[in-house]
């Protein structure tokens, strides 16, 4: 999950150069022929286009691939079956670009928020997208897994509104945002939408005032479970709600502050909430709650965190052990980038790392599991937060080895805002905002393990 607006200013941005560093070999992408895509409900029309680098299909590696050699139809061999570490066990380039998508009727401020990859490889992506005027409206849209343009859904929310988080579901997807004033309605919102890009008509959409902003979802058997901020007075109180029935609950570190939850997980038959917490002297603390049971009427657990830190992202590995991903920062002075992992009982810290990609500022927004347990990031890097790459990385089990790291865009506002892995396929897709002078802001993109 990511920052909204006003929290941290990751706006518009101009992008057009791409650096990347790795563990192995690598070769140059270049762009090809484009996609043809299609749009179905309410949408303008969008193109996919493939960036190709060698090696780039995902049917299967060649023939000869793990000899050692690098024989025809392969980008490298270097003969072991370790994916990730520079040369993938197909014998492609581990984080190469295979493909990006901007949508092309994207203007300022439009952002895609969240990502989701399904069993079919259908990539799901929730956001928002505007008229030019500050008048945002939620936003969802579907990709096949060539990048391809499934279908479009700017309507389903008939008031001005953001999507910030989802999350797959057997009847579609689940999204979260926000409505924003003065509609009556204003408030979190849930929305269930179907395979098809249609709202559910028995599963309407709902809002509720004990969220000011929603801004990310978890689905358990009693229904979504939301997470985000609640303005108590005043104060930000971090808040998690149930949907249907509505029941909310609010979870202050101390009451008095700028707390927010930013992100929820769900790991076996617990639940992991992670954001941040106002502290004494103007300190901000990472928040990191362990729901016990079933996760739609648990109580919080527990809090830990380290001072300064904003923590935007969890996601727990293959031990339930939760992975969080954030910032630090002195005052304001803006840090590195802080990756950490927590025991399974979330009280105490096993590992943490600080990254900054070679620049003074750097933020983790998205984190995902690979299944060899190394863990897939992305956010941004540069001189401030209005003056940074994309950044997509991919670090091993002990949180200090980069197996690669992809820096791309011109240096401006951009950012990565989520990162989801392909079941199948195990290739990486990213969304976020990297502004070009001839496509939109909203940016996806697919690359190799």
């Amino acid at each position: 999950m990511a920052v909204a607006p006003g929290v941290a200013c990751f706006s518009e941005a101009s992008g057009g150069s791409e650096a990347s560093t790795t563990g192995g070999s690598t070769s140059d992408t270049s762009t090809s022929t484009a996609i043809d895509a299609t749009s179905s409900i309410e949408s303008s029309s969008a193109d996919a286009t493939t960036v190709s680098s060698e090696g780039s299909s995902s049917d299967g590696p060649p023939i000869l691939c793990g000899n050692g050699e690098v024989d025809p139809g392969e980008s490298c061999d270097d003969g072991n079956a370790a994916q990730g570490d520079g040369c993938n066990i197909d014998c492609r380039d581990s984080g190469a670009l295979l493909w990006e998508w901007q949508r092309p009727d994207s203007i300022d401020r439009d952002a895609a928020w969240a990502v989701e990859v399904s069993a079919e490889q259908v990539i799901s992506i929730a956001g928002w997208i505007t008229d030019g005027d500050d008048d945002p409206r939620a936003w969802v849209a579907s990709l096949d897994h060539d990048g391809a343009v499934r279908w479009e859904n700017d309507t389903f929310l008939a008031a001005r509104g953001r999507a910030y988080g989802m999350t797959l579901i057997p009847e579609g997807m689940a999204i979260v945002g926000e409505v924003l004033a003065p509609d009556p309605a204003a408030g979190g919102f849930v929305a269930v939408i179907d395979n098809d890009g249609q709202l559910l008509d028995d599963a309407p959409l709902q809002t509720s005032a004990a969220l000011t902003i929603a801004y990310d979802v978890a689905h358990g058997d009693g229904g979504a479970v939301a997470v985000g901020v609640v303005d108590l007075e005043g104060n930000l109180d971090a808040v998690s709600l149930r949907f249907d029935p509505e029941v909310a609950q609010p979870y202050a570190a101390n009451g008095t502050g700028e707390d927010a939850f930013r992100s929820i997980a769900r790991g076996g038959r617990h639940a992991w909430l992670a954001g941040w917490s106002a502290g004494a002297g103007g300190r901000v603390d990472g928040l990191l709650v362990r729901r016990m049971g079933d996760i739609e009427d648990a109580a919080p657990a527990l809090a830990n965190g380290e001072s300064n830190t904003r923590i935007y992202a969890v996601a727990p590995d293959a031990n339930g052990r939760p992975i969080v991903g954030g910032s630090i920062r002195d005052a304001a002075v803006l840090g590195p980038a802080v990756l950490a992992r927590y025991n399974a009982q979330g009280n105490a810290l096993e590992e943490s790392s600080m990254l900054d990609f070679g620049m003074p500022w750097a933020v983790i927004l998205g984190v995902a599991i690979a299944a060899n347990g190394d863990v897939v990031v992305g956010g941004a890097a540069g001189a401030t937060n209005d003056d940074a790459q994309l950044v997509v990385t991919r670090i091993a089990p002990d949180l200090v080895t980069e197996r690669w790291t992809r820096l791309l865009g011109d240096s401006a506002a951009n950012f990565v805002a989520d990162v989801a892995i392909d079941p199948v396929s195990e290739e990486i897709v990213v969304v976020g905002v990297r502004a070009e002078a001839d496509a939109g802001d909203i940016w996806v993109a697919k690359f190799t393990p």
